[in-house]
């Protein structure tokens, strides 16, 4: 990973503006490579992501995040290391 680009985990939140989203992680991926996508919202948000270049070994799905507040709580329990509550690997078609 470029030194400009320190993080392991690009966290991708669910929301209006998706494919403002989309277009956004498509180039953070580009640039920094990360090794971990953590998507929330629909699984079709991370299909969407595929889509855009991002490997589907490299995205986790948050699908039961309903609110900001939940999304923030799956993305802290992730960052501090606890088992998220809900998250899954990209299944394959």
């Amino acid at each position: 990973m470029p030194p400009d680009c320190p993080r392991d985990t690009l966290t991708v939140l669910g929301g209006d503006n998706f494919q403002g989203r989309v277009r956004e992680a498509a180039r953070i991926n580009v640039l920094c490579q990360p090794p971990h996508v953590l998507v929330s919202d629909a699984p079709w948000f991370a299909a969407r992501l595929e889509q855009a270049g991002i490997p589907q070994a490299r995205i986790m799905v948050d699908a039961k995040s309903r609110t900001t507040r939940q999304e923030m709580q799956m993305v802290d329990g992730y960052v501090r290391g606890k088992a998220p509550r809900s998250y899954c690997r990209r299944s394959r078609r």
